[in-house]
């Protein structure tokens, strides 16, 4: 509950600390049931809270989790790339029992998005699903994004690159959180902007279109031509490393197997 509710650590008052815990018992899912209604009376008497304060302490926490919620998207993951560095499939890549294909559907998932997109051809099919074949082959990220915005049933989409497997889904969440319509919000760390990690408006299609016409451009040209927003993330570097060699991909089956070690999974 604290992780979830009380991000924003800040001095208070024991009487209010306990009112925020108790307003978290009473409304996390299911909410309000005998269990939780009798733990937060409990946690009100031990710290002499008054009713008034639990109630407003419910009004806030319940204002907390309407400014958190997320608008409706899509889901993209690149996983069209040639490999040609790699020398094998980089979406068929196996790492901790799941190739690195599932693992971002998987996070996706997680985060609730029930449209998803692979841009691949000749991809595997995955349940539940669709595959999506570039309208302009060879022309790279680009050319995937203008075919899946195309497809996409939301106004908004989440793009995930497939090599980059560890990128933690609690980043991912706050960066669609970030997101509101206009443009796109890209994930930020140590100033440099990760393009493919972003929450994109899908009527950016309209200027992909002719970027690819006149020949092609790097997704980062849509910074110049968009109004673009950054989520500063402040996590470990490492989480963020791209499989686009077999060295890289050894140094990320080897990340995640040293944390597997303490019981961390990435």
């Amino acid at each position: 509950m604290l992780g979830l509710d009380l991000e924003g650590f800040r001095p208070l008052a024991l009487e209010e600390c306990g009112a925020l815990i108790a307003a978290a018992a009473l409304s996390y899912d299911p909410a309000d049931t005998t269990v939780k209604r009798r733990a937060a009376e409990t946690l009100a008497g031990e710290l002499q809270i008054s009713d008034a304060t639990l109630a407003e302490s419910r009004r806030r926490l319940a204002d907390f989790r309407r400014s958190k919620a997320r608008i409706p998207m899509s889901g993209v993951v690149l996983a069209g790339g040639a490999s040609r560095r790699m020398g094998t499939s980089k979406a068929e890549l196996t790492l901790k029992g799941k190739t690195l294909l599932d693992r971002q559907v998987d996070k996706l998932r997680v985060l609730g998005i029930r449209d998803i997109l692979l841009s691949r051809k000749n991809c595997r099919s995955i349940p539940g699903t669709r595959v999506v074949v570039d309208e302009y082959p060879d022309h790279g990220p680009l050319g995937g994004l203008y075919s899946c915005f195309r497809s996409a049933r939301h106004s908004c989409c989440l793009v995930l690159s497939v090599d980059t497997p560890l990128v933690p889904t609690a980043a991912l969440a706050n960066l669609c959180r970030l997101h509101t319509k206009g443009g796109m919000t890209c994930l930020r760390h140590a100033g440099t902007p990760e393009p493919l990690i972003g929450v994109y408006d899908t009527d950016l299609k309209d200027l992909i279109g002719p970027l690819i016409k006149e020949g092609g451009a790097a997704v980062r040209t849509l910074e110049r031509l968009a109004p673009c927003a950054y989520f500063d993330y402040l996590g470990p570097a490492e989480y963020l490393l791209n499989c686009n060699t077999p060295q890289q991909f050894m140094q990320v089956r080897q990340l995640a197997e040293r944390y597997a070690r303490h019981g961390i999974i990435l």
